[in-house]
């Protein structure tokens, strides 16, 4: 007989709850490094010549690489913009998984509530793809506003990033859809009973 097959039911409870706390600080970590690269992306839109930037004040487009200093202020502000909804997004993705860990440490695993959580947390992976795919030819087109009008670009990107946000989104929005009506039909039989 294994371990897990001894363990009591409270046993198994706190092990998940145990589970969910260490979870929800490494989430919370992940929120903050969010808040960090935030700061780092907009500082170098916007000081693009600071010392300390230069190595990361650039975005591609297609095959090319463009420096934000060679950019006019009026075009690096849609950028920092894009760059802003784009980790304000993300960081709703982290602090939705924070909420589902916050539920699942006390002990509600089956409420209607903790579901809603979870599909909400599929909403946002979902809207962090979704925006980053229609932001990634506005930024390139944004970012070549300056040169002459036949050397504008339009760079169209989906990468794996935004393919895992959207299965792994899809995913927590239907378990969070199923689970969240299962709670609703066992919250009615109790009430029938």
């Amino acid at each position: 007989m294994s371990k897990a097959n001894t363990l009591s039911g409270e046993d198994r409870i706190h092990r998940i709850q145990v589970g969910a706390s260490v979870t929800k600080w490494a989430i919370l970590l992940c929120t903050l490094s969010v808040l960090f690269f935030w700061a780092e992306d907009g500082l170098s839109i916007l000081f693009p010549t600071h010392p300390f930037f230069e190595d990361a004040a650039s975005m591609d487009i297609g095959d090319r690489e463009r420096s934000f200093a060679e950019m006019p202020l009026n075009q690096r502000l849609p950028l920092l913009a894009l760059a802003t909804v784009s980790y304000s997004l993300l960081a709703g993705i982290t602090l939705s998984l924070f909420l589902v860990c916050l539920r699942f440490q006390a002990a509600d695993f089956f409420s209607r509530r903790s579901w809603d959580s979870v599909f909400y947390s599929g909403v946002w992976f979902i809207s962090f793809a979704v925006f980053n795919v229609a932001a990634s030819p506005i930024a390139t087109y944004v970012a070549t506003l300056d040169y002459p009008e036949n050397e504008r670009s339009i760079d169209v990107a989906f990468s794996h990033h935004e393919i895992f946000a959207l299965i792994l989104g899809a995913l927590l929005l239907l378990l969070g859809w199923v689970m969240r009506e299962a709670a609703l039909l066992a919250e009615e039989n109790r009430q029938i009973i």
